[in-house]
């Protein structure tokens, strides 16, 4: 008989656990009124209390931002199941906020830099790879507005 246990997270600790992941789900409405989630990597900047995320100038992402800027964004953590015991433990740090499309050009770069310093950390041609990128890469920043979290450890 499994054992049931969850634990929800306060806001102080979803903010905690927030850098330790770089992937996760953002969940939008597009322009034809549709759900649509898109699976990608992150980088939360504590200062701002803000993700932000990289994504080509054009495309459905983009246009479901410019149509509705409420967003939703899920991360998982720590996911493993327990097939002989029909349970999955996880993590999950569940956000809403707003996203919008920065064209701030030091904004730009300070996102695009913190996504290569999480991501791809000690590479000798990040700065020859931004400079060469970041003229074609729209960035867009989430604002958090709220948080929840919780954890299952059923076993």
């Amino acid at each position: 008989m499994a054992k049931y246990h969850r634990i929800k997270y306060t806001e102080a600790r979803v903010f905690e656990r927030l850098p330790t992941a770089s992937y996760g789900i953002l969940s939008l409405i597009d322009a034809q009124g549709r759900p649509y989630g898109v699976p990608l990597n992150y980088v939360y900047v504590a200062d701002r209390q803000a993700l932000y995320f990289h994504a080509a100038k054009s495309g459905r992402k983009i246009d479901a931002i410019r149509a509705h800027n409420r967003a939703h964004f899920t991360v998982v953590l720590n996911e493993s199941v327990m097939p002989e015991f029909f349970v999955t433990n996880y993590d999950a740090l569940m956000l809403e906020g707003r996203v919008q499309v920065v064209e701030d050009e030091d904004e730009r770069l300070m996102a695009i830099t913190a996504l290569c310093d999480q991501l791809a950390a000690g590479e000798a041609r990040r700065d020859e790879v931004i400079a060469g990128s970041l003229p074609r890469t729209a960035i867009v920043r989430f604002d958090i507005q709220s948080v929840s979290g919780k954890a299952n450890r059923d076993r």
